[in-house]
């Protein structure tokens, strides 16, 4: 396990000093500040960021603009981000790396997590989340 975080970016940062950056496009983010910078937009229910780090060959990216805008707007109000706990990164290639990732969330008040394995992709200087793999899903019962 590497690193756990409550917060919507690592402890001892301020969102100015965090995600702000990212998020206003004032700075690119590394693949491991891309995947967290993701985390907090939904968090934050950006969906416009998490439309504009999306690779143009990942399989949402063809839809409808406004349509995948409206379903990662009604996701984000359908659940309440409560954690993100990194737990492995592989660098296959200079361009391509792997993290794997837990996500805690209540899903229209119920808790639940899932984790996701991540290929973020490096274009043009870019980091880019090119695709995802669900891994596992847990929901409690209520």
């Amino acid at each position: 396990m590497l690193r756990k975080n409550t917060a919507p970016r690592p402890l001892g940062k301020t969102y100015a000093n965090c995600c702000r950056p990212f998020h206003t496009e004032e700075s690119l983010p590394n693949a491991l500040e891309l995947l967290r910078s993701r985390y907090a937009a939904y968090y934050y229910r950006l969906p416009t960021y998490i439309m504009k780090t999306t690779h143009e060959r990942n399989e949402d990216f063809a839809k409808s603009r406004r349509a995948w805008k409206n379903e990662i707007t009604e996701f984000c109000l359908l659940h309440r981000f409560l954690s993100l706990e990194i737990l492995e990164q592989k660098v296959t290639q200079r361009e391509t790396q792997f993290i794997m990732f837990r996500v805690t969330l209540l899903h229209e008040g119920v808790p639940a997590s899932f984790i996701e394995q991540s290929k973020l992709q490096q274009d043009q200087g870019k980091w880019w989340y090119r695709s995802g793999r669900l891994v596992d899903f847990e929901m409690s019962e209520i």
